[in-house]
């Protein structure tokens, strides 16, 4: 622990900034919807996907639990 602290404060004086970045949840959720946005997108543009439609989703769903409309 003694290593480390010595070593973030020199790097603090070094540097002249926080040797580490600080995020928050909130940033880190955005990224994380970023970053699964971005994956739907390749994959809505790739000729070999096949999409699904409400009812295959969730038809067979709603038969399981009794939800039939």
């Amino acid at each position: 622990m003694t290593t480390y602290i010595a070593s973030s404060l020199k790097a603090l004086v070094r540097e002249r900034r926080i040797p580490f970045d600080m995020v928050t949840r909130e940033y880190l959720a955005d990224q994380i919807i970023l970053a699964k946005l971005a994956e739907a997108e390749r994959e809505i543009a790739d000729p070999n996907t096949v999409l699904l439609d409400h009812d295959e989703i969730f038809g067979p769903i709603r038969k399981q639990f009794g939800y039939e409309v």
